[in-house]
């Protein structure tokens, strides 16, 4: 790995399968399954912490649970749209070095003004107390 100030880190790492067949099932294809799941983590973890910080959804049944998925996940992509915008603003960097929480704060900052709709501003600012 290549940090911005140039230092580079290296190092190894294991990987503990079940799938003991390497023709089947090589190590390098794992690596790179492994790194995709891990792609995934962070988009749920996106959806369910940072963008609904731990609220549950409220809806008893699937159109409704539709219904409010739609804009969450409508605004999942467009701020992972902005995050890729701006690391290709800046040749050779990777859209993974942005910072979902910071791209959601920062769009809040842009949108919510102070006084302009102060039920939604505490919703999207303070932490939920509900428990997930």
């Amino acid at each position: 790995m290549t940090c911005a100030d140039g230092t580079t880190f290296s190092g190894t790492y294991r990987l503990v399968t079940t799938l003991t067949d390497a023709r089947r099932y090589p190590a390098a294809a794992l690596v790179r399954l492994y790194h995709q799941r891990w792609e995934h983590e962070s988009a749920y973890y996106a959806l369910r912490h940072t963008i609904m910080q731990g609220r549950i959804l409220r809806s008893g049944d699937p159109a409704g649970l539709e219904q409010e998925m739609w804009p969450v996940l409508t605004l999942y992509q467009l701020l992972r749209t902005v995050m890729v915008d701006a690391a290709e603003s800046r040749p050779g960097t990777h859209p993974d070095r942005c910072n979902f929480s910071i791209a959601l704060h920062t769009a809040l900052d842009l949108i919510l003004q102070p006084g302009d709709n102060p039920g939604m501003a505490t919703a999207w600012s303070q932490p939920s107390d509900a428990v997930s």
